[in-house]
């Protein structure tokens, strides 16, 4: 693959990986999302897999993807928000997926990938589910804790500038 990953996820004996461009890797398998959908494919920043094998990509232009089959069909997620939106990430854990957007603060979650709603609480970089709670990595090494999905507190954080952080 020519590309350099946008972000890359493990699950179910394969990894996922999105490139610098419309293109998403699964295992040894490479799909142009531009033959699968139809209408304009912007650049892909961020891929999650959930534990039921469900897959999620988001990208620029409000681009939000879904597959429920393990990346062989994507749908267009509607999140409600303008053509303009654009999303550096996503996350799931504890019952919810959360969207990253690239500007304007806050993050965007659903318990069912259909009704997104906004938090300006803090403005994540990163959100990672560690198996019992989610971690939130904000601007100026800031993070945040969560065992419910919903209420986040302050948590303390390595005396380190946190750029990206892997799990």
């Amino acid at each position: 693959l020519a590309q350099r990953p946008g972000a890359i996820d493990y699950a179910g004996g394969r990894y996922r990986m999105v490139g610098s461009g419309p293109v998403l890797a699964s295992g040894t398998s490479l799909t142009t999302l531009g033959s699968n959908l139809s209408g304009p494919v912007s650049y892909l920043r961020g891929v999650e897999i959930l534990p039921d094998g469900e897959i999620w990509a988001v990208g620029d232009k409000n681009l939000v993807l879904r597959s429920v089959d393990g990346g062989t069909t994507w749908a267009l997620v509607d999140t409600g928000q303008p053509a303009t939106k654009n999303w550096k990430g996503l996350a799931s854990g504890l019952g919810y997926i959360y969207l990253i957007p690239t500007s304007g603060g806050g993050y965007y979650y659903s318990s069912d990938g259909v009704a997104f709603t906004f938090s300006d609480g803090f403005s994540p970089q990163q959100i990672l589910f560690t198996g019992t709670k989610l971690v939130a990595f904000s601007y100026g090494g800031v993070s945040y804790e969560s065992t419910d999905g919903i209420n986040w507190s302050p948590a303390a954080t390595p005396d380190a500038t946190i750029s990206n952080v892997i799990y």
